[in-house]
């Protein structure tokens, strides 16, 4: 979770999950517990949330078509 307070400080927290997931009903929940953990009550400018090595999806037999 990446937090960009005006006048654009930035803050960040991380939430590892215990294992790969493209799960968005697994994510939601981490993302709001790094949430919880930014205890400044200020404007925001910025807010975001990344995920980084997250399984890929099971395939259905088709080629893949991503590009």
């Amino acid at each position: 979770m990446k937090v960009r307070y005006k006048p654009f400080t930035t803050h960040t927290h991380g939430q590892t999950l215990a294992t790969p997931t493209t799960d968005v009903a697994a994510i939601e929940p981490a993302a709001l517990a790094a949430l919880e953990r930014f205890t400044e009550r200020r404007p925001v400018r910025l807010l975001g949330v990344r995920a980084e090595f997250v399984a890929e999806p099971p395939t259905s037999g088709k080629a893949n078509t991503r590009r």
